[in-house]
């Protein structure tokens, strides 16, 4: 009975072991066929949703993407509330032009595509476990506690999932999202991604008294956080041209000075 329990128990743990070996397997090919890919293009539904006091709010947007290693990138991105944003660089130069405000930015061309996205957060625009963010080659060592989640239909597209920790870098410092990924069984790459942050920290406005008076304070609440990256259509190396990377802002719209968008020297 004892031999019986012992080989019982090192069944066990030897199936544990590799389907631990299999989730990792699973998420390096992921990060190694981005880390390979030379060209990308792609089309991104992302939707936000915020929840707070049992209230959800949220917004929509499209994001088009080119990317030519290792510093040609054109992001578009479209939506109600962010109006056109256009970012592209040429390998030269980069533009950022946003169509809310009729200004645009010329900054020196960032190195890869990782300065890029360091160049981005000056404008508020950021990504974490999506096409944008893998294409930066990050370490396997970024996910957390990656496991396999139930399969999944993507748009008729038959997917594995992963589903993982993230300690947030941009989206929301400090705070550790859990991940949801979705691999197309066919191309291997990302069809869709969710990014999940619970009890973050809102400021919000506060009625109360100030000397028996009505006043206004500044408070705050815990609000939950849902990003949804659905990818609508991607095509990886494909034959991309010098006009791909080519843009210039629309007439009437006015140069911006750098000062206040340029990282500050230490």
């Amino acid at each position: 009975m004892m031999r019986l329990l012992v080989t019982a128990t090192l069944v066990a743990i030897s199936a544990s072991y590799a389907s631990a070996q299999s989730r990792q397997t699973t998420l390096n090919d992921l990060l190694k066929r981005y880390a390979d890919a030379q060209s990308y293009s792609q089309t991104v539904s992302v939707n936000y949703r915020e929840t707070a006091r049992g209230t959800q709010s949220g917004f929509g947007l499209v994001v088009d993407m080119k990317y030519q290693r290792p510093n040609k990138l054109s992001l578009k991105i479209t939506g109600p509330i962010t109006g056109e944003i256009m970012a592209v660089s040429d390998g030269k130069s980069m533009l950022v032009y946003r169509s809310k405000t009729g200004l645009f930015n010329r900054l020196p061309a960032p190195a890869s595509i990782a300065e890029f996205a360091k160049a981005m957060l000056q404008f508020g625009i950021s990504g974490e476990a999506d096409v944008y963010h893998f294409l930066q080659r990050p370490p396997a060592s970024a996910f957390q506690n990656v496991r396999k989640g139930s399969d999944a239909l993507v748009n008729g597209a038959a997917c594995t999932v992963l589903l993982a920790q993230m300690p947030s870098k941009n989206l929301i410092q400090g705070y550790t999202a859990r991940v949801k990924l979705f691999l197309d069984k066919t191309s291997g790459f990302l069809r869709k991604s969710e990014i999940a942050f619970t009890g973050v920290p809102r400021r919000v406005s506060v009625r109360t008294k100030l000397k028996g008076k009505p006043a206004i304070a500044e408070g705050t609440m815990k609000t939950d956080r849902l990003i949804v990256n659905t990818v609508l259509k991607l095509d990886a190396n494909p034959r991309l041209s010098d006009a791909d990377f080519a843009y210039s802002p629309p007439k009437g719209a006015v140069e911006q000075t750098l000062d206040k968008y340029l990282p500050k020297k230490p």
